[in-house]
């Protein structure tokens, strides 16, 4: 679950892909919103997307 600031960046189905990967290799859910986080923030204030406030919970089904 995300706020807006994160679809800005991902579609739904870009994202279920991007995080499987990261649960199928054993990242710690809280490292994996840190990665996510980090790669969606724009790096300069030039950028249309990356701007907006941005919080994420990951809702992880499948256990640890």
């Amino acid at each position: 679950m995300g706020c807006d600031g994160i679809w800005e960046e991902k579609s739904n189905e870009d994202m279920v892909k991007w995080v499987t990967k990261r649960l199928d290799d054993k990242k710690e859910n809280g490292k994996i919103l840190e990665e996510l986080l980090d790669e969606l923030v724009a790096k300069d204030t030039n950028r249309e997307y990356g701007m907006d406030n941005m919080s994420s919970i990951l809702i992880n089904f499948r256990g640890k």
